[in-house]
């Protein structure tokens, strides 16, 4: 009689577990199921592919969700957002005085780096490889306060000008990149091309092109190496005149990762991407995206070339956007 009973129990608590389980996975099926209508998303070409690729993701499991993405720099993203033509703002910058006035909600979502880059026939690259490029040498190509050749950058008697390209729209890369020159976005000289692509067609047809991006624009996505069509120019940071072993790591997408974590990459160069609202999201939609690129979305950030956030980072905005 006894062991009847503790069978009796034992079955009961099975088919108790059983329904728990069930309900939560209707749950869950229901929940997924609420996710529907649409979600506008604007602001910066360094987050721009990342983000596509995260919303084609979350919308197969979503199916009745739909996500607008759109590049169109970091400035006009939040003009975006704050009339009302979009929910997020893409943000590859930190937020200037008012907007940080304006009480705007952020979370950081990856990290992205920017780099100088040549066009592949860039004259003397078996010099520029090994000798580098300094901060100084490219101040001076991007204030425009003196006209320079490739000679003078590699130390070498080439003559061909050093054209120099820059960016039309208000980025996040060009705040970044002038930052690190220790000049301002409006001392930034040379030929301005709208977004990465448009810098690195330009360049593509200059020679003597020199530039700068968003990192993973640089390289090949698939085996992760420089892109065929651009040259990655290495910092010497040290000035010592030529790339040691610690600033050797342009050629493949992670070790610049590595380097950028271990901080021989120029952290300045270095920032994080984020997404800001007016408020911490209160839409079904954009909370539950927002959560999924903070967990599941970081290995596809990792896989498609750019850095995750740190897991302190994810654990704190995870916390906040509860």
């Amino acid at each position: 009689m006894r062991t009847q009973t503790i069978m009796l129990v034992l079955a009961l608590s099975v088919l108790t577990i059983g329904c728990k389980r069930g309900i939560n996975e209707t749950q869950k099926a229901e929940s997924a199921a609420q996710l529907k209508g649409d979600i506008t998303i604007s602001g910066a070409w360094a987050l721009e592919p990342l983000m596509k690729i995260w919303s084609i993701e979350f919308t197969k499991l979503n199916p009745d969700l739909k996500i607008n993405v759109i590049a169109n720099g970091t400035g006009a993203g939040i003009k975006d957002m704050k009339e009302g033509k979009s929910q997020i703002a893409m943000v590859s910058r930190e937020l200037l005085p008012d907007e940080e006035a304006a009480e705007l909600w952020s979370v950081s979502v990856a990290k992205e780096g920017v780099l100088p880059i040549a066009n592949e026939a860039v004259p003397e690259w078996d010099k520029l490889k090994t000798k580098g490029i300094t901060r100084d040498q490219l101040q001076q190509v991007f204030s425009g306060n003196k006209s320079l050749t490739w000679g003078d950058l590699s130390g070498t008697a080439d003559g061909t000008p050093v054209t120099c390209i820059t960016r039309a729209d208000e980025s996040g890369a060009e705040f970044i990149w002038a930052r690190y020159l220790g000049l301002s976005i409006d001392q930034l000289k040379g030929n301005e091309m709208p977004g990465d692509t448009g810098v690195i067609a330009e360049i593509e047809m200059q020679k003597g092109g020199l530039g700068f991006c968003n990192a993973h624009y640089a390289y090949d996505q698939l085996n992760k190496k420089q892109a065929a069509n651009l040259k990655v120019i290495p910092i010497d940071v040290n000035k010592n005149g030529k790339i040691d072993d610690k600033e050797d790591f342009y050629n493949d997408l992670e070790k610049l990762h590595r380097a950028a974590y271990l901080g021989t990459f120029p952290s300045a160069l270095c920032r994080n991407l984020q997404l800001v609202m007016k408020t911490k999201p209160e839409d079904p939609n954009v909370k539950a995206f927002v959560e999924w690129i903070l967990t599941d979305g970081q290995e596809i950030a990792l896989s498609k070339g750019y850095c995750e956030i740190r897991k302190c980072e994810v654990k704190e905005a995870l916390e906040r956007l509860q």
